[in-house]
Formats: structure tokens, C-alpha cells, sequence
């Protein structure tokens, strides 16, 4: 690469590299830089926010929505629960407050639960297909390998 290609495509990048740097000082200069970039990304999503029991129920609804499972109990196991992380400034929550006079205390992290395993029993727990669709609808809710999905029989079905 000589100097004249060096040239060339530092001058390509000049525009973003000054945006970025323009956006670095604004972030810097608000007091919140200790936040990083991803923390900031991710309170600006529209992340769902559930329980482990509300998702346990949002399986269940959706499993049973599914050709051949019949009726549904779902049993998750999990390492760590969800968290939101709040915002603080020198040690007291940083709350947005609306129009409307509603006060919201402001996400900046939100950690989805890790999930270790997952027991389904269903009326179809016995049908090879049955099992398929739901270990893969398991394993696709909860990100779980299907070496971690138990999909059972209900009894007296």
C-alpha cells in the first residue's frame, strides 16, 4: 500500500471517524461514560421483560398450539433469573419522567435468563414426531441443546 492509497482512504473515513468522535465527546461529556456503548444500545430495545413463571406460561401456551402435544406442563431450571440493571448517578436511580406526569426508573442492562434445562411432559410425549417439535420449539425459546430437554408422557393420557 503506498501513500497515495493511504491517503485516499483516510479521506474516505474521515466523515465517520469524526462522527464517532463527536459522539464519544457527547457521551463523555453527559457524566455517563462509565456506561459502555452495548449498556447504552441495549436499554434503548424493546427487550421483554418476564419471570420465570411467565415464561414457563408462554411456553406452555405456545407448545400447546402445536399439532399432536395436547395438554402441557412445563418445568425450566435456570442458572441465573433475568436482571435489569438501572441506571444510577452518584448512587441514586436515574428516573425519566414523561409528559403525562409517568416516572420510569431508566434500564441500561438487561440480561436474559441462562437457562440449564427444560422437562415437558404432554399428552404426545410418547410420538417420535410430537417429541421433534417440541424439543426444537424448546430449544429455540430457550436456547437449550436437546441433550438438555426432557420431553415425557403426561400420565393417564
Amino acid at each position: 500500500m503506498n501513500r497515495s492509497e493511504i491517503r485516499r482512504r483516510l479521506q474516505q473515513a474521515r466523515i465517520p471517524l469524526m462522527i464517532m468522535a463527536i459522539a464519544l465527546l457527547l457521551l463523555l461529556s453527559t457524566g455517563k461514560g462509565s456506561a459502555s456503548h452495548e449498556d447504552l444500545s441495549q436499554s434503548q430495545s424493546d427487550a421483554v421483560h418476564s419471570s420465570l413463571p411467565e415464561d414457563e406460561l408462554r411456553l406452555t401456551e405456545t407448545l400447546q398450539a402445536i399439532e399432536g402435544v395436547g395438554k402441557v406442563r412445563v418445568l425450566l431450571s435456570v442458572e441465573v433469573s433475568a436482571q435489569t440493571d438501572y441506571l444510577t448517578d452518584a448512587e441514586k436511580t436515574v428516573i425519566l419522567s414523561s409528559g403525562s406526569g409517568k416516572q420510569q426508573a431508566l434500564a441500561f442492562r438487561t440480561r436474559c435468563p441462562i437457562y440449564l434445562g427444560a422437562v415437558i411432559v404432554c399428552e404426545g410425549g410418547d410420538d417420535p414426531n410430537t417429541q421433534w417439535k417440541v424439543l426444537d420449539a424448546v430449544s429455540t425459546f430457550t436456547g437449550l441443546r436437546a441433550d438438555r430437554i426432557t420431553v415425557l408422557k403426561l400420565q393417564g393420557s
